[in-house]
């Protein structure tokens, strides 16, 4: 009963991040180049269940272990043990050590097995916090060859959780429960991040030739005092010096620092993003495309700034860019509504739950003394 509250809690604090996120993305409706936020939810660690106070000849034992299946999906590799609760595979995570009878996992590049998800692009990422560990413990890390792309290496897992690599066993990955187990159990969900919708919005032509429109995956990089940052917000003005400047005052930069252009007399080429002025390129803007997303968070002012200790890898960019135009929020407020809607009677469905659970444990305080 109590694990009920515990469950139906964590319910509710999702909910509310849930909330706060569709509540951003409404009231930034009408914000030019605004993206979506969506906050990431998963379920706590699968903790091993246990009967105590148990004899254990007179103990019902585990069911045998009798295999897994292995399987080389599309980017993933994906292990289920035949029969559920014979045998664990056990995954790191930061709110502790997990126990599942299946796991989807791929090699990140430093050679580590890690599961993965699923950004806003359905693509499937494995830079997480979650580590596939041995039956010791141990972060399962293998080599990587000098050049070799970690989708290219012969993994196995053999029916006794043996993982081979190129035919040569490295370690195991089962770990099998004690007598007194009889499986698992969760403490609900909890919001794991807040992550980034960089799905392209709608284009709004303006007539306006200091607004611009990014078309495709990329970033106008800024400078805001010392520090560099990425944006997608267009909409731009020139300072007393020509130069071309953000909303906020960030310089736009260029090839060569900031873009001084004097006026608005000067075009743009709609492909390369060079800055002609009098028949002379003068500059290019500084527009890149960004291939780890995920890393990127928001600074405000439309501006976005890695994280800490890690490093963007920035990429040629391959879109075009439109003048007299801006992007719009990639935020649909019917579907926002619809969010909130759902969120709300889930929240209402929980707080009935922690109610109920409530009204019995008062009755078993007030009935129990009487037997």
């Amino acid at each position: 009963m109590n694990r009920g509250l515990y469950i139906a809690t964590t319910g509710l604090l999702n909910n509310s991040k849930q909330m706060d996120a569709i509540s951003n993305n409404l009231a930034n409706i009408n914000t030019n180049s605004y993206k979506r936020e969506m906050v990431i939810s998963e379920s706590f660690p699968e903790k091993l269940l246990s009967r105590i106070n148990d004899n254990p000849s007179e103990f019902q034992k585990n069911k045998p272990y009798s295999g897994l299946k292995f399987e080389k999906k599309e980017g993933y590799y994906q292990a289920e043990i035949n029969q559920i609760n014979s045998a664990f595979f056990r995954i790191q995570t930061p709110a502790g050590m997990s126990y599942n009878s299946r796991v989807n996992f791929r090699v990140d590049d430093n050679g580590y097995l890690r599961t993965d998800y699923g950004n806003y692009k359905k693509q499937m990422k494995s830079d997480g916090e979650n580590f596939i560990v041995d039956k010791t413990g141990q972060k399962i890390k293998i080599e990587i060859k000098e050049g070799q792309n970690p989708e290219d290496i012969n993994i196995q897992i053999d029916n006794t959780g043996n993982l081979l690599v190129d035919g040569q066993k490295q370690t195991n990955l089962l770990n099998f429960p004690a007598w007194h187990v009889i499986g698992t159990t969760s403490a609900g969900i909890r919001s794991d991040r807040t992550v980034i919708d960089f799905s392209q919005g709608d284009v709004l032509e303006t007539g306006n030739n200091l607004d611009f429109a990014l078309k495709g995956d990329g970033f106008f990089k800024v400078k805001l005092g010392e520090k560099e940052f990425y944006t997608r917000d267009g909409s731009f003005s020139l300072n007393p010096n020509g130069e071309i400047i953000t909303s906020e005052g960030a310089l736009v930069l260029g090839q060569y620092g900031s873009i001084r252009v004097q006026n608005e007399d000067f075009k743009v080429n709609s492909d390369t993003g060079n800055i002609i002025v009098n028949g002379e390129i003068v500059d290019k803007f500084d527009i890149v495309k960004i291939d780890n997303t995920e890393d990127l968070r928001k600074k405000g002012d439309n501006l976005y700034e890695g994280l800490e200790n890690i490093e963007i890898k920035e990429v040629p960019y391959e879109g075009s860019i439109m003048r007299y135009a801006l992007e719009q929020p990639n935020v649909n407020n019917i579907d926002m509504m619809v969010s909130m809607i759902n969120v709300m009677r889930n929240y209402e469905t929980n707080q009935k739950v922690i109610r109920m659970i409530d009204e019995n444990l008062g009755k078993a305080i007030s009935d129990l003394p009487r037997v």
